[in-house]
């Protein structure tokens, strides 16, 4: 896929707050040294424009429910990160659904965008039917596929 230099403009105009900052690296790394030590690798080998807003804390500073990151694409494509130390699965799908509910209220220019969920958990998260049945409902509500991984590319990730 070519990189579009048309496709970023639209989110470059969105205002964050402070919170973002462009990356157009092959390798980027999304951690949260004070709550968790779960990291999550994003490949990027064309290098495209991936904006990283930084949701706990910043764009979200109250004592509110959110994910720890987002990542939004020059297409509006949204990737709600959650890093976990521990496999508290079931919360990290609450934080996410939550982050989704003030960004759809806050930033209606990212309705149309892909939503995706990552889950980035140190552990092999145990997965219960209550979990299924939240990722069942999460999936219809938002329209979004749910991952659970170290690592993402977004090569892939935009062509499927």
């Amino acid at each position: 896929m070519k990189k579009n230099h048309n496709e970023n403009s639209n989110v470059e105009k969105i205002d964050f707050r402070g919170c973002s900052s462009k990356k157009e690296s092959a390798i980027i790394v999304l951690s949260d040294k004070k709550q968790s030590s779960a990291k999550l690798t994003i490949k990027n080998p064309e290098k495209r424009a991936i904006y990283e807003i930084k949701v706990d804390g910043c764009l979200i500073s109250e004592d509110k429910i959110r994910c720890d990151y987002l990542i939004v694409l020059g297409d509006c494509s949204q990737y709600y990160v959650e890093l976990k130390s521990k496999s508290h699965i079931e919360h990290a799908l609450k934080q996410i659904s939550a982050t989704i509910e003030f960004i759809q209220k806050n930033y209606p220019e990212l309705h149309n965008g892909r939503i995706k969920a990552v889950i980035c958990s140190k552990k092999v998260p145990r997965v219960t039917s209550s979990f299924q049945n939240q990722k069942a409902r999460f999936s219809k509500k938002y329209k979004a596929k749910i991952i659970n991984a170290k690592e993402i590319s977004i090569e892939n990730s935009v062509r499927e």
